[in-house]
């Protein structure tokens, strides 16, 4: 079970590494005016994803262990359904929130040019 616990621990540290990564690079990103439209795709979609499969996968894992035995193989799957289902979920919003933004940034470089 211990081991269970260290390769959760070590995926977690993973996913935050990649939203601080993510976060970084697409706020480099946004400085320029050249990828000012690709940005949101990057600051948004790994680090929802990322964030969404640690929440998804530490949080269903607790109530599996919880409120059910906590000595079966139940909270490990519930662990592993969360990660995926959160990540999912993160990845659908990141997208979502990626493609307005950069709509968004595009209406208004179109509307500068114009004028």
């Amino acid at each position: 079970m211990l081991q269970l616990f260290l390769v959760a621990g070590l995926l977690s540290i993973a996913l935050a590494l990649v939203v601080v990564v993510s976060v970084g690079v697409g706020l480099v990103l946004l400085c320029f005016s050249q990828t000012r439209l690709i940005a949101p795709f990057v600051l948004f979609v790994p680090s929802l994803s990322s964030a969404g499969a640690g929440l998804g996968s530490w949080g269903l894992g607790y109530l599996a262990h919880h409120y059910l035995d906590p000595m079966s193989s139940l909270p490990f799957w519930a662990w592993i359904i969360g990660l995926l289902a959160g990540g999912g979920l993160g990845l659908v919003v990141g997208v979502g929130l990626a493609a307005g933004t950069s709509w968004r940034l595009s209406a208004k470089r179109k509307q500068l040019k114009s004028d």
